[in-house]
């Protein structure tokens, strides 16, 4: 059967009805947001290979500004559970697939760095490069994440957080 992400309204409701504890042992995998003004700019839509989904976007869906608005939510989860990255690319093997011209075939990856809740970001020389936070990142060199970044493939743009974060964010509204 193909899965559908849990749209961000569905976290924001959780976050309401749930202690974090419980809200973090439920969504356990850090998520990438669109934060993109103009959703049209992501195409058709796109494509995560963990949940071979394609979903559609509205753009008129983002008029308001509110959390729940920002969507797609992409879970930032490995295909291999005993991985410590995941892919990101156009080409069907990543981990997470992205139908869209100004992604490479293989563009970045982001790693669980070791016994910890904590992550990094690497390109991997992709043509139209990585940016973190609006700042390119070298190609093949890690750099930190932290919750609430802002990490643009190409000219598609995310916003990062881990579940813990999310929730807090979610609450401090």
């Amino acid at each position: 059967m193909i899965g559908i992400e849990p749209e961000l309204r569905e976290y924001v409701h959780a976050a309401q009805q749930m202690d974090r504890i419980n809200f973090c042992k439920h969504f356990t995998d850090p998520l990438l947001i669109s934060a993109a003004a103009d959703l049209s700019e992501l195409g058709e839509g796109f494509q995560t290979a963990k949940t071979n989904s394609n979903l559609d976007i509205d753009p008129s869906q983002m008029l308001a500004p509110m959390p729940e608005n920002l969507s797609p939510v992409v879970a930032v989860q490995p295909l291999l559970k005993d991985r410590d990255e995941v892919r990101i690319g156009r080409r069907e093997e990543n981990d997470l697939v992205f139908n869209h011209a100004s992604i490479s075939g293989d563009q970045a990856v982001i790693h669980h760095l070791a016994n910890s809740n904590r992550y990094a970001l690497e390109d991997l020389n992709s043509t139209n490069g990585t940016r973190l936070n609006g700042v390119s990142i070298e190609p093949m060199l890690k750099v930190g994440l932290r919750e609430g970044d802002s990490i643009t493939f190409g000219s598609c743009t995310f916003l990062f957080y881990t579940p813990a974060g999310l929730y807090d964010m979610i609450r401090e509204l």
